[in-house]
């Protein structure tokens, strides 16, 4: 589809409430897209909300029961799909995104393009226009360093992917090259800013000299709750250092931490869900994580090296290969070798340093805004700053 003087084109994200990745790239999208394609209107949708309420429930719980009491059958079956086959296309088909309403989105909304960051929704997508139901430019946004058949589509016209790895990844499926874009998976714009490390320090309550030690598991705050026993080991009470641990929405560990960690002879900032991660990681030194797709490009992008600590089988285990294996993170399996690692990293500070530059090197700061541009130009085929003023409409249903 070409742009045309008098028409203000349309751009519809979908996302889904399945951990928070998919919807912090969705909205990462639809910022980069405001502002660099003023004329559009962005309508950003979670599918979920308008699957049936107690399907979408059940998705949710099963998730969560998943990748907190059963990671092995979480493991299992994302390795068992991740080609395709009768068992990947079956469990594709799950109605996590009604392509009924989604149909009749598409026909109310008109939308140029189509971007989903979502895998039901990718799915649905696709299916809608092998049927011709859909007109639209359909662009896909992984949100993690591996391929997999649920995002992987022959209706879809364009991926957007996180890395050269990725792309090398789906030229395997195969996948023609020109339907490939690498520009890093979306981030917020908040991390290309430069931030004064001691001044933020001083903010947040933190002493400025001390080696900062950042601990998150996503908005989901899905980190374990074993860190005070972790951080008490003798080893590491005998370094200087202090901690910040982001807790997300987990209340019950935030609450359960505040009561553990009462005593420990280092500062503490434990907080719940906050909007100001990219200060935080601009004011630490090392990122002690689970390698989320969001997350890691984050960590990246503040140049800040991490420490993995038990990923989930999956995609984060492919996340936690590549992380590694482009010299930006270390990797604990265990609480030993956690401490042992965590050690090393904060009495080494060559390897920290390295580390660091690693990051810096892949990381992809301005990832929204490429994102964008691929999507506009494949779409439009024009230049964001030749169309008009517009304005930005978010939904909740589909």
């Amino acid at each position: 589809m070409r742009y045309s003087p008098g028409r203000t084109p349309s751009i519809l994200v979908l996302t889904g409430n399945l951990g928070d990745g998919h919807r912090q790239a969705a909205h990462a999208v639809a910022e980069a897209a405001e502002a660099l394609y003023p004329g559009a209107r962005i309508r950003v949708v979670d599918v979920m909300e308008g699957a049936h309420p107690l399907l979408c429930r059940l998705a949710q719980w099963g998730y969560m029961l998943w990748i907190t009491r059963l990671p092995w059958l979480y493991g299992f079956l994302f390795r068992r799909t991740q080609r395709d086959n009768l068992l990947s296309r079956c469990l594709n088909r799950l109605p996590l995104c009604s392509a009924r309403r989604l149909a009749r989105l598409v026909e109310e909304t008109h939308p140029a393009v189509i971007v989903s960051t979502f895998p039901s929704a990718s799915a649905a997508v696709a299916r809608l226009k092998a049927r011709g139901r859909i007109k639209a430019m359909t662009v896909t946004v992984m949100t993690d360093h591996t391929s997999h058949s649920y995002w992987l589509h022959a209706a879809t016209d364009r991926y957007i992917v996180g890395s050269e790895h990725v792309r090398r990844l789906l030229l395997q499926w195969p996948i023609p090259d020109r339907k490939i874009a690498v520009t890093g998976i979306p981030i917020r714009p908040a991390f290309r800013a430069a931030y004064d490390r001691q001044a933020i320090r001083t903010e947040l309550g933190l002493k400025p000299e001390l080696p900062t030690v950042m601990i998150m598991g996503g908005g989901g705050g899905l980190i374990g709750g074993d860190w005070a026993r972790l951080l008490q080991d003798p080893g590491l009470l005998a370094l200087p250092l202090q901690v910040v641990i982001v807790c997300g929405r987990n209340e019950k560990l935030k609450d359960k931490l505040a009561r553990e960690m009462k005593g420990y002879p280092h500062p503490v900032l434990l907080t719940g869900y906050v909007n100001n991660i990219p200060e935080l990681m601009a004011a630490s030194d090392l990122l002690i994580t689970k390698p989320g797709g969001l997350t890691s490009s984050e960590a990246l992008a503040s140049g800040l090296p991490m420490l993995l600590y038990k990923p989930l089988p999956g995609q984060e285990y492919d996340n936690a290969a590549y992380l590694t294996g482009i010299g930006a993170a270390l990797q604990a399996k265990g609480p030993e070798e956690f401490t042992a690692q965590l050690a090393r990293l904060l009495t080494d500070p060559g390897l920290l340093a390295q580390m660091k530059a690693s990051a810096r090197l892949y990381s992809r700061q301005d990832s929204a805004e490429g994102a964008v541009r691929e999507i506009l130009e494949a779409a439009f085929g024009v230049s964001p700053e030749k169309v008009p003023v517009g304005k930005r409409i978010f939904a909740a249903k589909a």
